[in-house]
């Protein structure tokens, strides 16, 4: 995918000689990983299809155009490896759901399997007219809130966040992502900035930071270094957050309401007592990941 305001003409002998490079500095270890990465790479940055890249195949006399050159190339390259920076933060974005979102440093970059709490609430939306009051708590780089304005075109949606540099990166997908839902960010600490909705909420659906602060210093170099600890960190036992948003649960939603969270796995039996518990909650639910570990967890607002 190129830049069309910023094209590199390249010989493909170049980009062959380069693409050999770029294969000796990916660790060993990690080979499969990297050579897909630098695959998506050059799909992203020349004009050169998936096909073409995967195989190896293209022609070494044919001229082809990159949004950067090899020496910008070089440089992101050697980022994403001895940095360990991650690849998206380097091309400043990532595929999410059908929408291309812009991510920086100051956002979780959205992962593929958020993009079920989408499918969960279209599954459990209580309104047959696809409207109401929606809202994506801990919002970041704005995916649950664009994902729920594009299933719900007659809602109302709003994406909270604490971090008023996340919700400048989600305003910029917003723009550059058109929903017919009115989409609206509101700053401060989860429930706070919905004071005057009290009981009318018809959903809520949060990928908050569940990940125990203890836990944090053996995640991934990529996660670990780069990524906002502020969207990772869920307190001592990593259900702080959680627990905030169920806390205030029984005063915004309306009864009916849904309440959806992506949880960590190994938390789902933790957040169903938490959900259980609550007097907001007449049904809970765990469900799965692909990968069968608890992901996700659901929550009927109390009639």
């Amino acid at each position: 995918m190129l830049s069309p305001a910023d094209r590199h003409s390249l010989a493909g002998a170049e980009l062959q000689a380069w693409v050999n490079w770029a294969k000796t500095i990916i660790p060993a270890a990690e080979m499969a990983t990297g050579l897909g990465e630098l695959r998506y790479l050059l799909r992203e940055v020349t004009n050169l299809d998936g096909l073409s890249l995967a195989l190896g195949a293209w022609d070494e006399t044919n001229q082809m155009h990159s949004s950067h050159g090899l020496a910008e190339l070089t440089t992101l390259w050697q980022q994403r490896w001895q940095n360990r920076v991650p690849l998206s933060y380097l091309l400043g974005w990532v595929y999410w759901r059908e929408f291309k979102l812009t991510v920086t440093p100051d956002v979780l970059i959205p992962r593929p399997e958020t993009e079920y709490l989408i499918d969960l609430a279209e599954r459990f939306n209580p309104d047959p007219d696809q409207g109401g009051i929606w809202v994506d708590l801990g919002t970041g780089s704005g995916a649950i809130a664009i994902g729920l304005g594009a299933v719900f075109p007659k809602a109302t949606v709003y994406g909270v966040d604490v971090s008023p540099a996340a919700l400048r990166v989600a305003a910029a997908n917003i723009e550059q992502n058109d929903t017919q839902a009115p989409l609206k960010l509101l700053q401060g600490s989860w429930w706070q900035p919905l004071v005057g909705l009290e009981g009318q909420i018809t959903g809520v659906v949060s990928n908050p930071p569940y990940i125990p602060q203890a836990e944090i210093a053996n995640l991934q170099a990529e996660v670990q270094n780069h990524e906002p600890h502020l969207a990772l960190s869920g307190g001592a036992d990593g259900l702080g957050a959680v627990r905030e948003i169920v806390a205030g649960a029984k005063r915004f939603m309306r009864p009916g309401g849904i309440l959806l969270l992506e949880i960590m796995a190994g938390q789902g039996a933790a957040v169903k007592q938490l959900l259980e518990s609550s007097p907001a909650f007449s049904e809970t639910q765990i469900f799965t990941d692909l990968a069968g570990h608890d992901r996700y967890a659901y929550g009927l607002r109390r009639e």
